[in-house]
């Protein structure tokens, strides 16, 4: 889901997943709403296996019929190797060509820098990539680097920490109710974001967004082990 253009940030452990893609894949997926999908998704990292359409159904059945008592990690490792397809068979990753542009572009240490080098990039893709995010709320986009940022160093508990205290304040919040309003109810698609430029949102209103909750209120998730 595109979810700057609604006013709001990536959840249910964005923040930790997408800022370890390579080529600063998570970024630019993460700023620009891009949908990645079939190959792509294997390619990128954000899957494990990959299997063909024709194949799935033996798959689940394969899985189903495996006594429980058999199914440990290993277990299920190898009957997903069983169906994963080939390298000669994978369809090719459609960004394969774009990856040093991706990662020039959205490796910056701020937004502004992003929206620089793109403003800067006179190719197809880059320019497309510019009017995209000039639509996305001004607040989400800042939000959302700083999350990556912060996500990148985080462990997996901390995230989810991290990520409530997010949603906490993006529910009050004028952006989420007005993406909301313009994408998902009158579908004008014309949202009026306030702040309405990247310039407008300061680093101290982005503060607010990640700083604790009153300590009745977190959401504290203990460390586990897998």
């Amino acid at each position: 889901m595109p979810e700057a253009a609604l006013g709001l940030f990536p959840d249910v452990g964005g923040s930790f997943f997408l800022s370890r893609l390579p080529y600063s894949l998570g970024q630019f997926m993460a700023l620009t709403g891009y949908r990645s999908e079939g190959a792509d998704v294997y390619h990128m990292g954000l899957a494990t296996h990959y299997v063909s359409s024709e194949k799935l159904k033996d798959l689940e059945d394969e899985l189903l019929n495996t006594d429980n008592k058999l199914l440990s990690p290993q277990k299920i490792e190898h009957i997903l190797s069983t169906y994963q397809m080939s390298e000669s068979e994978m369809p090719e990753f459609t960004l394969e060509k774009r990856l040093a542009q991706i990662d020039y572009i959205f490796c910056g240490t701020t937004v502004e820098s992003v929206f620089k080098k793109l403003r800067n990039d006179e190719d197809d893709f880059g320019k497309k990539q510019l009017s995209i995010m000039n639509k996305m709320s001004p607040t989400s986009l800042k939000v959302i680097f700083r999350q990556l940022q912060l996500g990148s160093k985080m462990r997996f508990p901390e995230v989810f920490t991290m990520e409530y205290r997010l949603s906490q304040r993006f529910v009050k919040d004028h952006d989420f109710h007005e993406g909301c309003r313009a994408i998902l109810i009158d579908k004008d698609h014309k949202p009026a974001w306030k702040p309405a430029t990247i310039d407008e949102v300061t680093e101290e209103a982005i503060d607010q967004y990640f700083a604790p909750l009153p300590d009745s209120e977190e959401l504290v998730i203990k460390e586990f082990e897998v």
